[in-house]
């Protein structure tokens, strides 16, 4: 009783007025000062992720078509190439014809990277992985579809903060994931002048077989006819 007498007496007062406000208001000031704080933390460390897994991803990809050049320039030595039909082999890209051209990973290597060893398509991604930090976990995945190549990136990022982790009550990480495209437009390029090329030369021998393909389509329609 006595307590609640004299809590009217300083709601009374206008310095204890102020001063019972301010011990209301005060901690609710300083618990949302910390969760925005807290908050852009996460945004923070979850940005780098994404941009750590979007750069490894892209120089993946720039080196692909040569696993001599250096990941960061790109620049590599004179008359330094990968061995012959290495897209035909080592790309798996024969398997893919056969398998009718399934999207899955044909290769794939786990981080933190501990060299560039094994096949061409590893080696190429642990040139990649070699340029990020080993406090980041998680993996590189090269994917080829027979009409699109990929390599796909995830980082993974653990926080060694145990205020974070009394509060979720879980242990707190931050990831991100990134794809890229592999793309080749001299080879392309290259390709599509084969394409050409038969094509022309497949024609002009078409006179000397005795048939068109158009009329060896037909003949062939007319003989299935029942």
């Amino acid at each position: 009783m006595r307590v609640f007498r004299k809590w009217r007496w300083l709601s009374r007062e206008d310095g204890a007025a102020i001063m019972i406000e301010a011990s209301i208001v005060f901690p609710i000031i300083l618990l949302c000062t910390l969760i925005m704080l807290f908050l852009g933390i996460m945004i923070y460390l979850k940005a780098i992720t994404a941009h750590g897994a979007v750069l490894s991803s892209e120089r993946a990809g720039v080196i692909w078509s040569n696993s001599n050049k250096h990941p960061i320039t790109g620049m590599f030595p004179q008359h330094t190439y990968d061995k012959l039909y290495w897209r035909a082999f080592d790309d798996k890209l024969i398997d893919r014809v056969f398998q009718g051209g399934g999207a899955n990973s044909a290769f794939s290597i786990v981080l933190p990277s501990t060299g560039s060893s094994g096949s061409l398509p590893e080696k190429k991604l642990g040139l990649s992985a070699g340029q990020i930090p080993s406090s980041y976990k998680g993996s590189m995945e090269y994917g080829n579809s027979l009409i699109e190549r990929t390599v796909t990136t995830y980082l993974q990022e653990p926080i060694n903060d145990n205020v974070l982790e009394r509060l979720s009550g879980k242990r707190v990480e931050v990831d991100g994931t990134a794809v890229t495209a592999v793309v080749e437009p001299a080879e392309f390029i290259r390709t599509v002048q084969f394409v050409r090329y038969m094509q022309v030369k497949l024609t002009e021998m078409s006179g000397t077989l005795g048939a068109t393909p158009r009329e060896a389509g037909s003949l062939v329609q007319r003989a299935s006819a029942p």
